[in-house]
């Protein structure tokens, strides 16, 4: 089993234009200087962060490096987007990767990206991803409801730990 890493919030470099702020192309250099993980690979976040909570809005992966994945331009396009639909927040990068030796499998990392994807969905619906979502295809009820849940769904989340 393939075994990684959380890293810290990395704020990511954006400058402010006329009619929204964009990632400053100028700058990717230096973050990856103060990053020190562009070598390495698995899944990463690009997020919002607020004084109370972060936001998911795009999750990525890459079998390479994340120096050469993260800001190619059709994703620092889609961070641009993002950036054009928040109003505040510090956005920055999370990056989940492999320590140590060994590489986890191609298949280890789109399995990764495709089960934070859908619970990127979950907590923000208009996350960036195109792909990697899966439809859910059934609802059991009293799981996805607010209000006080029943005694049988208490007991059922229990044993499922949820």
């Amino acid at each position: 089993m393939a075994t990684f890493r959380i890293s810290d919030f990395y704020e990511v470099p954006v400058r402010k234009e006329v009619s929204a702020r964009r990632i400053d192309k100028e700058r990717i250099r230096e973050f990856w200087a103060d990053c020190k993980l562009g070598r390495r690979i698995g899944m990463y976040v690009f997020c919002v962060k607020t004084p109370r909570s972060f936001m998911p809005w795009y999750i990525g992966k890459t079998y390479a490096s994340f120096a050469g994945e993260v800001f190619q331009p059709h994703k620092i396009e889609k961070y641009n987007d993002c950036l054009a639909k928040i109003v505040r927040g510090n956005v920055g990068l999370i990056f989940v990767y492999k320590e140590g030796t060994g590489r986890p499998s191609d298949a280890t990392v789109i399995e990764l990206e495709r089960e934070y994807i859908n619970k990127g969905f979950q907590r923000n619906e208009r996350l960036l991803n195109d792909l990697g979502r899966r439809k859910e295809s059934f609802a059991i009820e009293g799981l996805g409801s607010s209000g006080r849940p029943t005694k049988a769904v208490q007991q059922f989340r229990q044993v499922f730990g949820i």
